[in-house]
């Protein structure tokens, strides 16, 4: 769970919830309650194809990381609408461990 400001009444928390690792948000102050977050598919893959890992803020954007590593961000929360939104690709694992760690 992460909170988008340190004054819990003006901002809004994404949370990673349940078996199926779904997000969700609220807008503390504002609606009150929790709602799921649609997801917009990854090139060549179903949306959600897998579980939701980890959720971080910076600059009042929430950026989440699936299973694969693949990154999504969450646009719209001030508006109607919310959803995800595929950014990019996890890098090539083979790549990236021969540059790291061999």
């Amino acid at each position: 769970m992460v909170l988008s400001s340190i004054d819990p009444k003006r901002g809004t928390i994404v949370a990673i919830i349940g078996g199926t690792r779904n997000l969700v948000f609220c807008r503390p102050g504002r609606d009150n309650a929790w709602y799921s977050l649609k997801g917009v598919a990854t090139p060549g893959i179903s949306a959600f194809a897998e579980p939701f890992l980890n959720i971080t803020v910076f600059n009042d954007i929430f950026y989440v990381v699936d299973k694969l590593g693949q990154v999504y961000y969450v646009h719209g929360l001030n508006g109607l609408d919310p959803c995800t939104k595929f950014l990019i690709n996890a890098p090539p694992f083979e790549s990236f461990y021969h540059k790291h760690y061999r």
